[in-house]
């Protein structure tokens, strides 16, 4: 950011928000702020610590004596220490205090014990440094000359923004700070805005509306008036403003969002690198089954309700922000983006001749046809929402689709060349032993495919079902914790009660639980699944033969063979590559004709290979887990290329 330039307003982000994508919240409201006559500047300056680091690490004896390649990233993987990291004055003013805690709580979170002195060390130098890193975001931002700095917020930057927040307000007592994003909706933000005197205003919920005529007000030192889901501050009271019934926003009149400062900020790092960095693209607010909202859900009933761009509007944004930026890759920020809408989209991109990539973030229910389609338009991530490999597991979550089209979609994706990224949860009331001891057989079947990142507990997130129906369930709600985040430790040390549960996203609960040993034994699984997995993607595959189809099984965790079936098992291997019931099998065969096989001969050759681990079955249905040697090929090829 130039400091021969002033603004009226100046837009925040702080670590831990990514820096390989620029912040859509802040590209938005920039584009907005300008329409309206507001002079506005972005300030990623999550960017800038990353840059910040590198640069320590060249001249910092300890933090290259300790051997790290990416400092940034490095520290980004202690998870513990995300917002610690930042909890010092003016706001957490006991260091030492602090400090100590910390160490605490990395030396009990972290089970390899041959790295706590190795990660403690790293977290102490960061630390250190932080206070000189804000002190020259504040001379960046205090240059511009701003009347207002708005602070983009989730739950991994509030003790980042916070303490900024707090030494800009020390530096230039009328400015006005203003925090909004995912971790200031509902009791949240009025907490936030009530136990922190430097902050003036909370946005909740959609921005688009609220902000403009709020920063006109503020930057023309007017009278604040109310609107839907604000909270102001007036001198010592705070005025706390419901939330809309329902969003006003309409995705049709946001203009394209404003990433130039990002490009500028990140041209002299590696960043700048062609294909490293993905931008941010909305084709849809809320989740389109949000009417049946998952039970751990934490989106609010109003942040859930399904909004839809024109699909017109998001060819034009895509087309307009490559030409801008020269990029080619996006990420789809939805939090559940329509299959349906996607396939077409991108499907017509590729119609046009743009060879654009494409990450989002969507539900199990696909088409084989449409993950084809999407391959080949470009499409080469998808992160979906599986939760789970246990069917009786998914149907208490209220997931809304089975074990098997999960695994049927991780299938398809290895197929077509689309990694599937995913995750695993456990710990919901009323779930038993024997769903583990289920999905763990299963996992052993599927060592080919793209494993979860990990097995997480149940959050009970405010706003979940299991949240707000607590008693429902047998779960008896807990108070956060102050080790939790640098916030709720504060709010301990203040001794406000509600402050620490207005501020938590989600509470502590007791309820009925399995065996631990089960998911124990689950989690050792998957982290074989994980460690193997470069050698095991995509080795399980068959070749089509005259009257014949061998299958290859590589896989590491069972015995390698090659297996050969003649024409009528291969017709029915084939024919249960989308799941099939024996009767359905049967009817295909038949074609017309009798089938030389008995329901009862191919449920016996169908068991068969679920006991080979070639197949898998559920309440009766049947899905072939080999892929094409062309699909085998995909993956090996994309292995290759994330390596």
């Amino acid at each position: 950011m130039s400091q021969h330039c002033q603004y009226d307003v100046v837009l925040v982000v702080l670590p831990w928000a990514p820096i390989d994508t620029p912040s859509i919240q802040l590209g938005l409201l920039k584009a907005i702020l300008d329409r309206e006559g507001i002079s506005t500047q972005t300030a990623h300056l999550n960017v800038e610590f990353y840059k910040f680091l590198q640069a320590a690490a060249k001249t910092s004896k300890t933090l290259r004596g300790l051997g790290v390649p990416n400092l940034f990233d490095r520290v980004r993987e202690i998870s513990a220490a995300c917002s610690w990291i930042f909890a010092i004055p003016p706001v957490f003013e006991n260091i030492k205090t602090i400090d100590d805690h910390l160490a605490q709580i990395m030396k009990d979170g972290i089970e390899d014990k041959t790295k706590n002195m190795e990660n403690i060390e790293l977290v102490e130098q960061v630390r250190k440094l932080v206070p000189v890193f804000f002190e020259k975001c504040a001379t960046e931002i205090l240059e511009s000359k701003p009347k207002v700095v708005g602070f983009s917020c989730t739950i991994a930057r509030r003790t980042a923004s916070l303490v900024l927040g707090k030494i800009l307000k020390m530096k230039n007592p009328g400015l006005k700070i203003v925090f909004g994003g995912t971790y200031m909706d509902g009791v949240m933000g009025e907490a936030f805005i009530k136990t922190f005197p430097w902050v003036d205003a909370v946005v909740r919920g959609d921005g688009e509306q609220v902000v403009p005529p709020l920063f006109h007000q503020l930057c023309g030192n007017e009278p604040i008036k109310a609107q839907p889901g604000l909270c102001i501050r007036k001198g010592k009271q705070v005025e706390i403003h419901p939330e809309a019934p329902k969003s006003m926003t309409i995705l049709k009149e946001t203009p394209v969002p404003s990433y130039d400062e990002y490009f500028e900020r990140t041209a002299d790092t590696p960043l700048s690198i062609p294909g490293t960095i993905q931008v941010p693209v909305e084709t849809s607010r809320g989740c389109w089954w949000f009417k049946n909202k998952c039970k751990f859900c934490g989106r609010s009933e109003e942040s859930i309700r399904y909004r839809i761009k024109p699909m017109e509007q998001v060819a034009h944004e895509l087309r307009t922000l490559s030409q801008r930026h020269g990029v080619l890759d996006f990420i789809m920020v939805d939090p559940c983006a329509q299959s349906k809408f996607m396939v077409k989209l991108m499907s017509d991109m590729k119609k046009q001749g743009l060879d654009f990539r494409a990450w989002c973030q969507t539900r199990v229910k696909f088409k084989k046809e449409q993950m084809r389609i999407l391959g080949r338009s470009g499409v080469d991530t998808l992160f979906v929402g599986i939760e789970s490999l246990s069917t009786p597991v998914l149907g208490l979550m209220r997931k809304g689709h089975t074990a098997l089209e999960a695994v049927q979609v991780l299938k398809w994706g290895l197929e077509y060349g689309i990694v599937i990224t995913w995750n695993m949860i456990y710990g919901f009331p009323g779930e038993k032993a024997q769903h583990y001891e289920q999905m763990a057989d299963l996992m052993k079947s599927l060592f080919h495919l793209n494993p979860a990142f990990q097995l997480n507990p149940l959050a009970l997130c405010r706003s979940a079902v299991y949240f707000d129906e607590a008693e429902t369930y047998g779960i008896e709600l807990t108070p956060a914790k102050p080790r939790h985040t640098p916030l709720y430790y504060l709010a301990y040390q203040l001794g406000e009660a509600k402050s620490i549960e207005g501020l938590a996203g989600g509470l502590g609960g007791k309820y009925q639980r399995i065996d631990p040993e089960m998911v124990e034994h689950c989690q050792k699984i998957l982290a074989q699944w994980r460690r193997d997995h470069p050698k095991n993607y995509g080795k399980l595959w068959y070749r089509r033969g005259a009257g014949f189809i061998k299958i290859f099984d590589y896989r590491s965790n069972v015995e390698h063979q090659v297996y050969t079936l003649d024409d009528l098992e291969a017709k029915i291997y084939l024919t249960c590559d989308r799941a099939a019931s024996v009767k359905t099998v049967w009817e295909r065969l038949t074609n017309d004709q009798k089938s030389p096989f008995s329901c009862h001969e191919i449920k016996e050759f169908l068991d068969e290979l679920v006991m080979s681990r070639l197949a898998c079955e559920e309440n009766g249905r049947y899905l072939s887990l080999a892929v094409s040697e062309e699909g085998m090929m995909r993956a090996r090829a994309k292995l290759q290329g994330l390596q």
